[in-house]
């Protein structure tokens, strides 16, 4: 079990990417390992039924990177809600409560209210809205293991077995050998034993290729003693050339969706269109995504929201089409908000409402990026 942990931090608007006058307070309580945030919110930039983006956010190099932390809808006259996520885990993420810097929200894509609670200065020019990418880890010299001494000189010139030497000097020299006559003592080193023991550990068998190899090819020129050049030695690298031809290239994102256009239905459910070219989806077209490449999972909050309201949404941004949404639809409440963020939907947008809700009933779709 965690440490009980509770704070206030007030929240400031910043018009233009200046710190203006205080607009509310948001008070934070981690538990158990999980995290509530309260949000009391007022500000005359905020028109009814605006959606607020909340990130944490860390820093990096004197930049600010993102968390998505959930959604909140603006009221009339003020805004209030809750968000939950896990204290170890934010955003499903690795990055714990301790390290955030504090909160930013987005609305109206250029309005911001932000706090800081590490006693830095906020610069909203410099916020990213994604984690920086993990740069892979180079090991230092130090990190290598070093041999000893005795086995990188045993490596680089291996001494020779005195039991293989052919035995030239068995013979007294008081009696040498007729011109024609063949030794037959040296025979035993390249016959009877094996061509393996023959080679040393780091050698090449044409450094030490055996008498009777030599004399079964007799017409064959003795290789030169001098490195071979870098120009002649082969490529390990094949071009493209030597590739088939038959290889296809994935297809784009965009040429993807194209496709999926001619598949599934097309609806509006937003008076605005940031999410655009949506398509109306069943729990028996997820298979097929997923066969595409798109993660998209049929956990329990899709399962309930595609049993309350037999559909579910794909859909893309309208200035950037190669980021794509998965949506799942469901009335904005804080239960139903707590749910969505356990399962990543961290982002609601209201929709034009159902004639079967209640008039007071704020349908839309929770969603996430793909």
């Amino acid at each position: 079990m965690s440490d009980y942990r509770r704070f206030i931090a007030y929240l400031y608007e910043y018009p233009n990417n200046r710190k203006g006058g205080c607009c509310g307070f948001v008070r934070v309580e981690s538990q158990n390992d999980f995290c509530r945030m309260d949000f009391q919110i007022k500000s005359a930039a905020l028109s009814p039924e605006t959606s607020i983006t909340v990130y944490g956010f860390i820093r990096r190099s004197g930049r600010m990177y993102g968390i998505p932390l959930g959604n909140l809808l603006a009221g009339r006259t003020s805004t209030s809600g809750k968000l939950f996520t896990r204290f170890d885990a934010l955003g499903q993420t690795d990055v714990t409560l301790d390290q955030l810097g504090g909160l930013i929200l987005l609305y109206h894509q250029t309005g911001v209210i932000a706090t800081q609670w590490d006693d830095l200065p906020i610069q909203p020019e410099f916020f990213s809205p994604t984690l920086p990418k993990a740069e892979p880890e180079i090991e230092s010299p130090a990190d290598v293991p070093q041999k000893p001494n005795s086995e990188i000189e045993s490596n680089v010139l291996p001494q020779p077995d005195p039991k293989l030497e052919p035995q030239t000097n068995a013979l007294p020299d008081s009696e040498p050998l007729p011109a024609a006559a063949e030794p037959s003592q040296p025979e035993l080193s390249t016959a009877s034993v094996s061509e393996p023991e023959l080679y040393p550990q780091n050698s090449t068998p044409e450094s030490t290729t055996s008498t009777k190899s030599r004399k079964s090819h007799p017409a064959k020129k003795p290789e030169s003693p001098h490195p071979v050049p870098d120009s002649a030695v082969p490529s390990l690298h094949m071009t493209s050339a030597e590739f088939p031809a038959a290889t296809t290239a994935a297809p784009s994102r965009a040429s993807l969706y194209l496709q999926l256009q001619d598949q599934f239905p097309r609806f509006h459910p937003f008076p605005d269109d940031d999410l655009t070219d949506c398509l109306r989806l069943s729990l028996d077209d997820l298979p097929m995504l997923r066969a595409a490449g798109l993660s998209t999972d049929a956990n329990r909050f899709v399962l309930h929201g595609s049993a309350s309201y037999r559909h579910l949404l794909l859909a893309r941004n309208r200035d950037q089409q190669e980021i794509w949404y998965f949506g799942v639809p469901g009335v904005y409440t804080p239960n139903e908000q707590f749910m969505a963020s356990l399962f990543g939907f961290f982002h609601f947008k209201q929709a034009m409402r159902p004639a079967e809700l209640a008039p007071d009933a704020r349908f839309g779709y929770w969603y996430r990026t793909l």
